[in-house]
């Protein structure tokens, strides 16, 4: 049972990283989308909270631009 958590997890820290890998700048939604990817997580992961901080990095710069 637990090595089916630990692939559903990597399966989403993967989508996070399509998420993450878009044209710049991102979307404004990612973080939202990213938001509810992390709640899906079953182990805390380091990396998706890397993903998560380089988004909301993003998001402050272009809501800096307007």
């Amino acid at each position: 049972m637990r090595r089916v958590k630990v692939m559903r997890d990597e399966y989403l820290i993967n989508q996070a990283k399509k998420l993450v890998e878009q044209q710049r700048p991102l979307p404004m939604d990612t973080v939202m989308k990213l938001n509810l990817l992390e709640r899906q997580l079953k182990l805390p992961s380091i990396e998706f909270d890397s993903l998560f901080r380089l988004a909301i990095k993003d998001m402050n710069i272009i809501s800096m631009w307007r």
